[in-house]
């Protein structure tokens, strides 16, 4: 069938990936903004026959006219109204956002009937369950690093913006590290807290890490002696097990 190639276009920037049929990921590169001009090389260089995008950010609809004309009209754009044949608690139908989605795919593709807490830290944070028969429970949504930071400057008359990165105590010693270890350590607490609380309703065995904010929480994460597994290329996995009939058979309902 040739190479396929998936595109996660979030808030901030576009994650490329390209895989086999066999599953196996042969090329990735994050953009901040997709054109045909930075998209064709990698088209001609490794083949590429199809294409599929899940955007949760803004669609660029010139581009992907372009890239439909390109690959003869091989390319799609993931709709939430494919949530409806998957094992998605019934509060969610139709509601439920396409990163999210596509990681609850994804999870499922690469970790069948082991119950796990998924956390994204980009933009947003967002800490989801999977129980052991596949299906998405829900989860919760918070503001993300950058957004905890901008916030606290925007908010408040004398609290600096700080970039993201730096050194984080267990407790600040000035202003700007007390925001730090006030922002990172919350969040850390905030994931923990959910993961013992999806141990103990749905026993869940791991957390799965992804999203581009994940340096900076890994290390807090790793002290606290939890069950982590990272997993850089979760969405743009669920977008490849979404188009691959066989690799997400576990998350559909049986009809």
């Amino acid at each position: 069938m040739g190479n396929f190639l998936t595109i996660d276009q979030g808030n901030t920037n576009a994650k490329v990936a390209v895989w086999t049929d066999a599953g196996d990921v042969i090329f990735t590169l994050v953009f901040d903004d997709l054109s045909m001009m930075k998209i064709e090389p990698v088209l001609s260089e490794f083949d590429v026959k199809r294409a599929s995008l899940a955007v949760s950010g803004r669609l660029n609809k010139e581009f992907f006219s372009q890239l439909q004309f390109r690959l003869d009209g091989r390319a799609v754009v993931i709709s939430e109204m494919a949530e409806s044949s998957f094992k998605i608690i019934t509060s969610y139908k139709g509601k439920l956002g396409i990163d999210r989605f596509m990681n609850y795919i994804g999870t499922v593709d690469l970790y069948p009937f082991i119950p796990s807490l998924i956390v994204d830290a980009g933009s947003a944070l967002t800490i989801d369950v999977v129980d052991r028969d596949c299906c998405f429970r829900g989860g919760n949504i918070s503001p993300g690093y950058v957004m905890r930071l901008e916030v606290l400057n925007e908010k408040t008359n004398s609290l600096p913006l700080l970039p993201a990165g730096g050194h984080v105590r267990s407790f600040g010693i000035n202003t700007k590290s007390a925001i730090r270890s006030g922002v990172i350590m919350g969040m850390v607490a905030e994931i923990a807290d959910s993961f013992y609380r999806a141990k103990k309703t749905y026993k869940t065995s791991q957390i799965i890490l992804t999203g581009g904010d994940v340096e900076y929480l890994l290390p807090h994460l790793e002290s606290r002696g939890l069950p982590l597994v990272v997993e850089p290329l979760l969405v743009s996995r669920g977008i490849f097990a979404l188009n691959n009939p066989n690799k997400n058979s576990l998350a559909r309902i049986p009809v």
